[in-house]
């Protein structure tokens, strides 16, 4: 067998290679990487994404486009459309994912007022009085307090959308709306939003037999009304159309009086007090006097 040896040239190239081989590891996985002229931003609002990142860093690469990466190692860029998340380090890079340890970090501060806090709950129960009552947009705002009297409330059809509703616009029957606030005196961010459930209560007056008879000293708590509603908790009787407050149960029913009933409708899913219909039906007396 027989045995090689390099010699005094063999050597130097030996050297040479493994000197441009050391050269070239530092520049690998560093091409094409980005510049940017702000790496500290100001802070971000709600709703801002990484776009705004891309745009507010002033982010450039020589070749194709910036790209966003969750780390160092990543090669899945962050959609352009996802939200920034406060405190949340960002990682610029490009779009091939050649530029890997030369990526720049920027550490992001996203303000949020957070979400106003509905009396009512999570279902806005209006008390509505006939099927051509609707409520519109502005009803709504008007049941929701903001955090701060220099902060206004606006409604969207969408959690994560940048056009408010119109205040005149009609609500729809379950639908849910997105209802956030924002600082009217400030920079006008959004915050997040609260989901609320349109579901009104329809209040309609009570049926009832037209003409009830009663033995004489009967009382107003042996009237009859019929429920037009099926979360009807009971009924309030008045002595006129337009009268208040109701009579008491105890009252003694008069011969040839008109008695008016209206309905109590129960909010299901709220703490609020029931609706009562305006609408009153009318019940004419006949009390027997026994001889």
């Amino acid at each position: 067998m027989q045995n090689f040896t390099l010699g005094k040239k063999g050597s130097n190239w030996l050297l040479f290679a493994f000197v441009l081989l050391i050269g070239n590891l530092s520049s690998y996985g560093q091409t094409n990487c980005p510049s940017l002229s702000d790496t500290s931003p100001a802070d971000f609002c709600y709703l801002s994404d990484i776009d705004d990142l891309t745009a507010t860093t002033g982010a450039t690469v020589t070749s194709g486009n910036v790209s966003w990466y969750r780390n160092l190692s990543s090669t899945n860029p962050i959609p352009n459309e996802e939200l920034l998340e406060n405190g949340i380090t960002y990682y610029a890079g490009n779009d091939s994912a050649t530029c890997l340890s030369g990526r720049v970090p920027v550490t992001v501060t996203v303000n949020d007022l957070g979400a106003p806090t509905p009396s009512f709950g999570a279902f806005f129960e209006p008390c509505e009085y006939s099927t051509s009552d609707t409520s519109t947009v502005q009803d709504l705002i008007d049941m929701v307090d903001p955090s701060e009297n220099n902060y206004v409330i606006d409604v969207f059809d969408e959690e994560y959308g940048t056009d408010a509703l119109d205040p005149t616009d009609d609500l729809v029957r379950n639908v849910s709306y997105f209802i956030g606030q924002r600082d009217a005196s400030g920079d006008n961010c959004f915050s997040s939003r609260i989901a609320v459930s349109y579901s009104p209560v329809l209040a309609e007056g009570p049926t009832a037999e037209p003409t009830q008879t009663f033995c004489e000293g009967a009382t107003v708590a042996e009237l009859v009304a019929e429920a037009t509603s099926d979360d009807s908790q009971g009924f309030r009787w008045y002595s006129t159309e337009t009268s208040n407050p109701a009579l008491p149960s105890s009252t003694v029913l008069r011969n040839g009086e008109t008695y008016w009933a209206s309905q109590i409708v129960n909010r299901t899913n709220s703490s609020l007090p029931p609706c009562e219909s305006t609408e009153r039906f009318a019940v004419e007396v006949v009390v027997i006097t026994l001889d």
